[in-house]
């Protein structure tokens, strides 16, 4: 797999969701004792970082498996979070059942431990599954219960938490990073990118693919969004529609690309249409990373052409259902660099070029007279820009298919 990354000069990380002391453990199985690893993982690592690949490791963030050493060790019912009658919350997880851990001092000194091992083995990174979403919890455990029904506790513990993990693994592994999925407000702080597949895979309303574009336009400044929840039907069915949707709505909403399974371009039907089309996609925010990654989402844009909408099935995370709904040809947004500059990304989800025109509106530009476009991705689009009145501007440009385009508008 890192071979045609190297080809074209894509640098990549690795999230390794099975890795641990009996070969592999998936999900919280023995969560969170997975130390000493075996060999071949820890030359896995070094080959990795010999490649220029960085690393990341899935670990639990709150669960703690009952059947785990440590849990049997410490008598891990103790620390749980608990209800109102005062029973664990527990998740039964299919072959084992995991408490929800109350982020205190003995949750902190398990898992801060595999966390600082984790450093020490060489990761740059650990993906803390659930972690940022369990403060949704009241807790009525008296170990922790300060206030009624728990007040805020659990999420000033998790903040505080999270923070002295990562300084304790930073000591060992400059840069090691904390990611985790969904969005809570309780510990965005704390994290450094939010793998925003569980926000958006199922969208807001059955047979309506456009959202409001909520997470980009106000946790963007706060921590990188990453991640696209497609699964091997939105690759394999319907000629790699959903996938080329999916990735191309990730992207101009400001997703950094990220999470890709390898199997999509190794092993899976269309395995072409998603190497091709991911390659696009990387180049193209690369080249608009000061827009995409350091700027502010604006106003989106308004579709003034083409105005047919493509059907498609919208195949939910990895399982047989399926929403039918539909799409803009070419999706958009319209992003700010901390320069001033603004720029149009856009991307076309058909199998055919697009003729395309979009209106932006409430652009603050006083005394305007004429503006231009320029294409940033890919350089040879030849996009006009025409004011049709301050602050309203038309552009047009032909966007190739399955490709994104960012063209930079200019007063």
């Amino acid at each position: 797999f890192l071979k045609p990354m190297q080809e074209h000069n894509i640098r990549i990380g690795v999230d390794l969701h099975k890795w641990g002391t009996h070969g592999f453990l998936a999900g919280a199985k023995e969560s969170p004792d997975r130390f000493p690893l075996p060999q071949k993982q820890t030359d896995f690592i070094k080959r990795s970082h010999e490649t220029g690949a960085q690393v990341f490791g899935y670990l639990q963030g709150i669960c703690w498996d009952i059947g785990s050493p440590s849990f049997k060790r410490e008598d891990g019912w103790k620390y749980a979070v608990r209800n109102f009658y005062g029973q664990p919350l527990v998740w039964e997880l299919g072959e084992h059942n995991s408490i929800i851990a109350y982020p205190g001092e003995m949750w902190e000194k398990t898992l801060g431990n595999t966390i600082v091992k984790m450093a020490k083995a060489g990761f740059d990174g650990a993906y803390l599954d659930s972690n940022n979403h369990a403060g949704t919890y009241l807790n009525f455990n008296p170990l922790y219960n300060k206030q009624s029904g728990g007040g805020n506790e659990y999420i000033k513990a998790n903040r505080g938490m999270m923070r002295r993990m990562k300084a304790a693994a930073r000591e060992h592994q400059p840069g090691f990073c904390f990611t985790a999925e969904s969005f809570w407000e309780g510990n965005i702080a704390e994290l450094d990118a939010i793998k925003a597949v569980n926000t958006w895979h199922r969208y807001l309303k059955s047979g309506v693919a456009e959202q409001i574009p909520l997470a980009s336009a106000v946790y963007h400044d706060h921590a990188i969004l990453f991640g696209c929840w497609v699964g091997k039907h939105s690759l394999e069915q319907d000629e790699g529609m959903d996938y080329v949707v999916k990735r191309g709505m990730a992207l101009v909403e400001g997703f950094k690309p990220g999470w890709s399974q390898p199997a999509d371009m190794l092993y899976f039907k269309n395995k072409e249409l998603a190497l091709e089309t991911s390659l696009r996609r990387w180049q193209a925010y690369s080249a608009a990373k000061k827009f995409l990654l350091y700027g502010e989402m604006l106003r989106p844009p308004q579709l003034l052409s083409p105005t047919e909408r493509i059907h498609f099935r919208w195949w939910r995370a990895w399982g047989d259902a399926t929403f039918d709904t539909d799409t803009p040809s070419v999706l958009s947004s319209l992003w700010k660099a901390a320069d001033g500059s603004i720029a149009l990304v856009l991307y076309n989800v058909t199998a055919q070029p697009q003729d395309m025109t979009v209106k932006l509106s409430d652009l603050e530009w006083e005394g305007v007279s004429k503006v231009a476009a320029h294409s940033i991705w890919p350089s040879d689009l030849t996009p006009s820009a025409v004011l049709r009145q301050p602050g309203q501007v038309e552009v047009s440009c032909r966007i190739p298919a399955r490709s994104p385009a960012v063209i930079q508008i200019n007063p």
